[in-house]
């Protein structure tokens, strides 16, 4: 088994109300319904890079390194955002009109 000593991440700049962690990356959304994510982004949880729409989903290209984003990155969607998962290689969003993108 492989153990990690915990390490203290630096306070993030704005509270966010839902946090979601999926196996290498995490997703956040904040009061006013922007959703953000940073971590692992080799399946394209985080975004495809480019621009790629479906459904009002709008992903942006991310500053990364290698195949992670490194600082919190604000994902640009046509509506608020309500609920947020991430899993072991996928991210979904629940808009404020209950659309599951």
């Amino acid at each position: 088994m492989v153990c990690f000593d915990p390490v203290q991440i630096n306070p993030v700049e704005k509270p966010y109300k839902d946090i979601s962690a999926g196996m290498v990356h995490t997703l956040m959304i904040d009061n006013e319904g922007s959703a953000y994510g940073k971590g692992g982004n080799m399946r394209h949880q985080l975004g495809e890079g480019g621009e790629f729409r479906n459904k009002g989903l709008l992903l942006v290209v991310y500053e990364t390194y290698g195949n992670s984003v490194v600082q919190p990155k604000k994902f640009q969607f046509n509506e608020p955002i309500i609920s947020i998962g991430a899993g072991r290689y996928h991210s979904v969003f629940l808009s404020s009109s209950f659309i599951l993108m």
